[in-house]
């Protein structure tokens, strides 16, 4: 994924995002992904990695022969070469330019998107292939192990215990969700108010992300807001430490640089329970209604159900906010990736496990280590 994540940071995109925003007078462009084309993906992975009485089973299998940087390195050089016999169909059948990149720009519309389309904005820059999608309103999710319910009295909120670090200085142990779940202070209960009428409190909220909503005379994109946040965060100090986590814990944090689309994950919402997905999409920015309020994130990741949907069915559910997105080898080892936010459908948007990371040295002056 870091090479799609440092595309989109590139000036010339930037400045053609900047374009289409300067189109949008109604506000309908609510978010951008960049993705690597499927098929091309599957192709460029088959090329390498295929050898006879070998089965191949996709990038995530390929990723996984590789040093991280290597691999990154290989798709990135076969973007300029690199095209299946093909390519000029599959372009054909897409929608895409001929002899299109085997990138994506997938700008993500609203409710208003049909007025912006009016206009005839461009499908493509430089050959890379763009295409305008709608999509649902993206809620962050409000609904004791990882996996558990857990939310506030006042407001009762709903949401998900996402894991445990601890902290190296305090050696308190930390439960991680999001700040629009559990807010900036108070006690947090387990189950939430709204799935029991007698809620334990199991500890209380020492840092959070401050959650402010987009103003009405500001846009959601990286020129109207440059600084959108990349993660919604709390964490809260356990009063009693915690419980084995059943769920097997974590052994490793994954950076972004070792991420790739179409990495197997899953993830244990306190609504959706178990469910299984796999990477699909850097997403550059997303507007995302907070308490029925826009705000704007940037540098998110998205999954989606691992195979192919028809029916825009949701992946997760209101009170799975706060869940950690795992990758799971078959070697039974448990890889952090990130913590689910918000979702629209079938789509789910999560921060960067290493933004995370980041963010708790920033919030607490000092390292914090992983739990589970």
């Amino acid at each position: 994924m870091k090479y799609l994540r440092d595309l989109g940071r590139r000036e010339d995109i930037q400045r053609f995002l900047g374009g289409l925003y300067e189109m949008d007078k109604n506000d309908s462009i609510k978010g951008v992904s960049l993705a690597y084309d499927w098929y091309w993906l599957e192709a460029a992975a088959w090329r390498l990695f295929v050898r006879p009485g070998i089965p191949f089973f996709g990038p995530y299998i390929a990723r996984s022969l590789l040093h991280p940087d290597e691999y990154d390195k290989y798709f990135s050089e076969l973007l300029s070469g690199y095209r299946p016999p093909d390519w000029d169909r599959h372009c054909l059948r897409q929608g895409y330019p001929k002899g299109a990149r085997p990138i994506v720009i997938k700008c993500l519309l609203g409710g208003s998107g049909d007025e912006f389309l009016k206009q005839e904005p461009p499908n493509d820059y430089e050959g890379i292939p763009v295409r305008y999608e709608f999509r649902n309103e993206c809620r962050a999710y409000r609904t004791v192990q990882s996996g558990d319910s857990i939310g506030k009295l006042s407001p009762a909120t709903q949401g998900t215990a996402g894991g445990f670090l601890l902290d190296q200085s305090s050696k308190d142990v930390m439960l991680v969700s999001c700040a629009h779940v559990l807010g900036s202070t108070g006690d947090v209960y387990t189950p939430s108010i709204l799935d029991s009428s007698s809620p334990s409190s199991i500890g209380y909220v020492v840092k959070a992300s401050s959650l402010t909503p987009r103003a009405a005379n500001q846009k959601c994109n990286n020129r109207g807001l440059p600084n959108a946040p990349a993660v919604d965060l709390a964490l809260a100090a356990m009063y009693s430490g915690f419980p084995e986590d059943p769920r097997g814990g974590v052994d490793r944090m994954v950076p972004t640089v070792e991420m790739t689309q179409g990495d197997r994950v899953i993830f244990h919402g306190s609504r959706s329970k178990h469910a299984e997905a796999r990477i699909a999409e850097v997403n550059l920015w997303r507007e995302i209604s907070v308490n029925d309020k826009p705000h704007c994130f940037g540098d998110l990741f998205v999954i989606e159900p691992r195979q192919r949907v028809y029916v825009n069915l949701d992946l997760a559910k209101p009170g799975d906010s706060g869940a950690w997105i795992m990758g799971e080898n078959e070697q039974g080892a448990r890889s952090w990736y990130g913590m689910l936010i918000a979702g629209e459908g079938a789509r789910v948007y999560c921060s960067f496990a290493e933004n995370i990371m980041d963010e708790c040295d920033r919030m607490l002056g000092h390292g914090v280590a992983t739990l589970y």
